[in-house]
């Protein structure tokens, strides 16, 4: 078992969401702690997104232990998924008691894969094996606006650089490896050209992604930036102040 499951464990059962989760080796724990400790605010995530956090904690213990399936025990609470949901989701109910269930998550496969029941396909995602073969590098001071000293690799620093030095009206195009630091280079030229005022509108293919980038940028930014299609009232007040922002910057700058 690894070193943090059993703690896992016992903190689903709780329901005490540790303040601090920097302790926990694998990023998979982070995620799902830190989107457990958001229950209850504007940031809280939808049921299947728990779901989806859980199956990758799951499989990636799985993965750990040599393949053994691995299992927990969560709470049948209004916050937590269903049955159903984590039926959808890829998981097993081994066991449904009154205030809990015991689950265990399914390895992909599918009936058109041929040989997938002998060879999961998605056993190397959650083997994590790293095969990135970049470093770190030394950062430029207007990193510390992120509070970074450092580029995650050349590739980020060279195309964060030429962002910055673009001439006016160019297009450039970013190629990198996911995980390599893409965000950033959109993120950090808003983040300085702000300084002075200036609005930047950065365009991603899913809602889940809109989100993590704004949580990312909580930090930095004091006012909400996840414009994206909500319906709830909390969602289109979220727009409005958006969009109030922006009418008020352009009526301002004349732009």
């Amino acid at each position: 078992m690894a070193d943090f499951f059993q703690e896992l464990r016992d903190i689903l059962q709780t329901g005490k969401i540790p303040a601090d989760t920097s302790q926990f080796s694998e990023t998979c724990y982070r995620r799902l702690l830190d989107a457990l400790a958001a229950a209850g605010t504007p940031d809280a995530p939808g049921k299947g997104d728990i779901a989806a956090l859980v199956r990758h904690v799951l499989r990636r213990e799985d993965e750990l232990q040599g393949g053994m399936p691995q299992t927990l025990k969560v709470p049948r609470i209004s916050s937590f998924p269903n049955r159903e949901i984590w039926r959808q989701s890829g998981i097993n109910v081994l066991v449904e008691g009154s205030d809990y269930y015991l689950i265990s998550a399914r390895p992909w496969q599918q009936n058109w894969l041929d040989f997938s029941e002998q060879y999961h396909p998605d056993k190397p995602v959650f083997k994590e094996e790293n095969r990135r073969n970049y470093q770190p590098v030394a950062g430029d001071p207007f990193l510390e606006l992120v509070d970074r000293k450092k580029y995650r690799s050349v590739g980020q620093r060279e195309a964060i650089r030429a962002v910055l030095t673009a001439p006016e009206k160019a297009t450039l195009a970013i190629n990198l490896p996911t995980g390599s630091g893409k965000s950033l280079c959109a993120q950090l030229p808003a983040l300085l050209r702000s300084q002075i005022g200036g609005i930047s509108a950065i365009v991603v293919p899913t809602t889940a992604l809109a989100i993590d980038q704004e949580r990312a940028l909580k930090p930095f930014v004091n006012h909400p930036t996840a414009y994206y299609g909500d319906e709830s009232e909390e969602g289109q007040q979220k727009r409005q102040e958006i969009r109030e922002g922006a009418s008020q910057f352009c009526s301002k700058y004349k732009c």
